[in-house]
């Protein structure tokens, strides 16, 4: 492909270790009682120093023991912002972003777990001042067809982003690994479809790069009956590909845009 050729002509960039800003670790949980626990201890498990790492757990409206497994994990530092009503992860995540304390945030997904090492990875990437934005890689875990399946479009989506990181900017960012310059990030209209697309670009548009980082691993758990999955997997990237036009129409517009995100 072209893109494969064009990033091998390309000067690799290069990333330093030793940057260790403050860093925000967030995300939003609608009646995750069943995952929370494992999420938070996977959290606080983190290679990276307590004092710079400010974890912010947001209830959106749940009405199981969220709030309440949160609430019991505040003597180790987690902080817990609780909506009374559902509102929607967005919605939630933008009005809890004005709580973070960190240089870099990072948004998270209350079902997915990072390796221990992940922060100081992302971090090293940060270590270029031109970079505004990293996208984490991705494990699929299960033994359902969707596994194996979703596991092997990862696999080749993860060789394209890495090819676009070469020669410039990563387009696709996962919103479940996803760590931004604060001083860069702008909430995402509400409604809008993609919010993570929309981060991404409106780093660009500042005139940052957006980056991939495959050695930044998060493990996402499949389980269920394998036939609706399948089907609502095969559904999601039907969707995906009848909006990609529509995406690079939204794209080229916003970055042509000059009255800013």
């Amino acid at each position: 492909m072209a893109i494969a050729l064009l990033a091998y002509l390309a000067k690799p960039p290069i990333y330093t270790s030793g940057y260790s800003p403050v860093i925000t670790l967030i995300f939003a949980a609608h009646n995750e009682e069943k995952v929370l626990a494992k999420k938070i201890r996977n959290c606080l498990e983190l290679d990276y120093s307590r004092d710079r790492l400010q974890i912010l757990i947001v209830d959106d409206g749940s009405t199981d023991r969220t709030a309440e497994l949160a609430k019991s994990h505040a003597d180790q530092g987690v902080e817990l912002i609780s909506f009374p009503a559902r509102r929607g992860k967005l919605s939630a995540l933008t009005d809890a972003s004005k709580y973070t304390r960190g240089e870099i945030i990072l948004f998270s997904d209350a079902d997915n777990f990072y390796s221990s090492n992940v922060l100081q990875v992302l971090m090293r990437y940060f270590s270029d001042p031109k970079v505004g934005c990293v996208s984490g890689g991705r494990n699929v875990i299960g033994e359902t067809l969707l596994g194996t399946s979703e596991s092997l479009y990862w696999r080749y989506e993860e060789f394209i982003k890495l090819q676009e990181s070469r020669i410039g900017n990563c387009v696709g960012v996962a919103g479940d690994l996803l760590a931004v310059r604060k001083s860069l990030y702008a909430p995402p209209p509400l409604g809008i479809v993609n919010d993570d697309f929309y981060t991404g670009l409106s780093v660009i548009k500042k005139g940052y790069r957006v980056v991939y980082a495959p050695d930044a691993k998060r493990v996402k758990l499949k389980d269920g009956p394998v036939w609706w999955q399948v089907d609502i997997k095969l559904f999601f990237q039907l969707g995906k590909c009848c909006r990609g036009e529509t995406h690079l129409r939204f794209g080229r517009s916003f970055l042509t845009n000059t009255s800013g995100p």
